[in-house]
């Protein structure tokens, strides 16, 4: 498993360990240790493949316990992959196909040129942790318990959480997560009347910040690759955040 890879599976076990005994119940949530690599998944929304999904597997020696734990949660699933490795090829003659393709980044910490916009930029911290949460919940189109369990990332070790703020009202969101010298930022979210004005450029430069201040030597993000050449808002945001594309993961699922 590469650098990028460790760190977002850092940043989802870790999400998955935030949630509060109710959230996890709620969402029947779990997660499948594979010694190094792991699986994770969302009973409550079975065909959600960003919460059902394999991360870090080198070869196919676990494929048939993955299939038999996420048959037995009923579950469909994709596995994360770099191209060219040699668990992609066991997929494929397996029957598996790519149903998603997403591009991973890096950068290092050094600051990159400011955004304007004219929204306020600011870290949440417990005081605004149920807005932020509310804000996200909003934008995945997902109704409650999702909001509690953003809102847990507000207050969390190794997390850093941040809004933009029109007035008072919290309009976009953002979050990073720090371990081991790396960052990760994702979760990122505007709501749909204030797009446009440069919320997630912002955040994400107030995540770079965090992270340099965290001790972080390297960020890591991801988002889905460009389609028929075509570069979508995310994927251009990144860029000009001054992230580098590194290369492309590849999502297999198992035949129907």
């Amino acid at each position: 498993m590469d650098d990028l890879e460790r760190i977002e599976l850092s940043a989802v076990l870790d999400f998955f360990a935030a949630a509060s005994p109710d959230v996890a119940d709620a969402f029947e949530l779990a997660v499948l240790d594979l010694g190094g690599a792991a699986a994770f998944s969302i009973g409550a929304h079975p065909k959600l493949l960003l919460f059902n999904r394999v991360l870090g597997m080198q070869d196919e020696t676990e494929v048939p316990k993955l299939e038999e734990w996420f048959g037995s949660r009923r579950c469909t699933f994709a596995v994360s992959v770099r191209p060219g490795a040699d668990l992609e090829r066991a997929l494929v003659a397996r029957g598996y196909r790519q149903e998603r393709a997403f591009m991973k980044f890096r950068r290092g910490v050094e600051q990159s040129r400011e955004r304007e916009t004219s929204l306020r930029i600011e870290r949440v911290d417990r005081q605004r942790a149920e807005d932020y949460g509310t804000v996200v919940a909003t934008v995945f189109g997902m109704a409650s318990p999702l909001d509690r369990w953003f809102a847990a990332l507000c207050t969390r070790v190794g997390w850093a959480c941040f809004g933009a703020f029109d007035g008072d009202r919290l309009v976009g969101t953002g979050a990073a997560h720090f371990a081991g010298g790396f960052g990760w930022v994702g979760t990122a979210g505007t709501l749909p009347d204030a797009r446009g004005r440069g919320a997630q450029s912002a955040l994400l430069a107030a995540r770079i910040r965090a992270a340099a201040d965290a001790g972080a030597r390297v960020l890591a993000t991801e988002t889905v690759d460009r389609v028929d050449g075509a570069a979508g808002p995310s994927f251009r945001n990144v860029l000009r955040a001054g992230f580098e594309e590194a290369y492309i993961q590849r999502w297999w699922i198992p035949p129907a």
